[in-house]
């Protein structure tokens, strides 16, 4: 839902004497009303491109995060211009919202790591596929010993379960024809 202050604007430009401009802000500036206070302010202050720019926050109501960037962002583009900004009559607690944006403005992310070069990549996916290797021949390994030790020691292979398992889960039409998983079809009722 869309406050009145939407449609009407928040945000009023109006050109002050010595090569200056303000922003009259008479409202909320809220996430409501920031969106076309912000297109206003922003083509405002690229058509008339002043020296100074004034912020008469006399009459703001109510800011939130959003009205704070708004502010924040037409400072900073004022202050990349060599321009000068003032807000005026800014309220103490907008004012400490503010700052707590210009504080986290002035810290630096730490940089990004730089991107792996084409050589870097592929020697990360050689190394992996390498290790993968690896990791197989040491499985094909183990199991070619159980199977050793299974042939060599018949006894310790619980054979009954194998073909027991075998017979439940081959398809039905299979287990009439195998004569091998046919003779497992006992095995349920005896105890293993």
């Amino acid at each position: 839902m869309r406050s009145a202050a939407t449609a009407q604007g928040v945000l009023h430009a109006h050109h002050h004497s010595e090569d200056g401009l303000v922003f009259s802000i008479i409202g909320p500036l809220d996430s409501n009303t920031t969106g076309l206070a912000w297109r206003t302010a922003l083509n405002s202050l690229q058509l008339a491109n002043p020296r100074r720019l004034i912020i008469d926050a006399a009459r703001l109501t109510y800011c939130d995060g959003a009205g704070a960037a708004l502010l924040r962002e037409l400072c900073r583009r004022q202050s990349r211009r060599h321009g000068t900004y003032e807000i005026r009559s800014l309220d103490p607690a907008y004012q400490a919202l503010l700052d707590l944006y210009e504080r986290s403005e002035g810290q630096n992310p730490e940089p990004a790591a730089p991107a792996a070069s084409p050589v870097e990549q592929i020697g990360r996916a050689t190394v992996m596929l390498g290790n993968d290797i690896v990791d197989l021949i040491a499985f094909v390994g183990e199991l070619c010993a159980a199977l050793g030790r299974a042939l060599r020691h018949p006894d310790l292979v619980r054979w009954r379960d194998r073909f027991l398992t075998a017979f439940l889960l081959s398809p039905p039409d299979s287990k009439t024809q195998s004569p091998i998983l046919f003779s497992c079809r006992a095995w349920p009722n005896q105890s293993l």
